[in-house]
């Protein structure tokens, strides 16, 4: 045996062994993309699914979010409406009050001081409808309409003394104040 016998002999063999190494190589290579072609059909799959649900998810609080607050709004509306309402009926009643007021009408002074109740309980009954800010605003006003009222309850237009005198300016003060609104 020669050289050149065991050369051709070790071709002869190496050369199934490459054709095999390249099948083995060529199904691997195969099965491999056949794989990654399976993972990324799955993996497109379960994001397409992802972003539904999340886009689904989305839509449901958005939706629920809305009526959360359209409802929010219909009971704020109906607050404002009501306790406006009972705050232009109190005003109309003090200037009636003031308007015709007497010394002695302590019984319409009593029904004021009841229409102011009323106000303020209604105002306390909305509070938790409406913004802290309006429900401040509308205490001041409550307190500036019944400062005159107090005033053409409690002193009677007597012109004796320096309190009464003064008492009749804060009438006039807060009188004005709430005929200019």
């Amino acid at each position: 045996m020669t050289w050149r016998d065991l050369a051709l002999n070790a071709a002869v063999q190496a050369a199934p062994l490459a054709a095999l190494a390249f099948l083995a190589r060529s199904i691997v290579l195969h099965w491999l993309s056949k794989d990654v072609e399976l993972f990324k059909t799955r993996l497109a799959a379960e994001s397409q699914r992802a972003v539904e649900s999340l886009r689904a998810e989305l839509t449901r609080e958005s939706i629920e979010h809305r009526v959360r607050f359209e409802a929010l709004h219909a009971s704020q509306v109906a607050a404002i409406e009501a306790l406006y309402g009972k705050l232009v009926d109190t005003r109309y009643s003090l200037e009636r009050f003031v308007h015709a007021w007497q010394p002695d009408n302590q019984v319409e002074f009593n029904r004021i001081r009841g229409i102011f109740f009323e106000l303020r309980q209604e105002l306390d009954k909305r509070r938790i409808h409406l913004p802290e800010e309006l429900c401040l605003e509308l205490d001041r006003c409550i307190q500036v309409l019944w400062r005159p009222t107090v005033a053409a309850g409690v002193w009677p237009g007597v012109n004796r003394g320096p309190d009464q005198m003064k008492a009749a300016e804060e009438f006039d003060t807060a009188m004005k104040a709430v005929l200019e609104g």
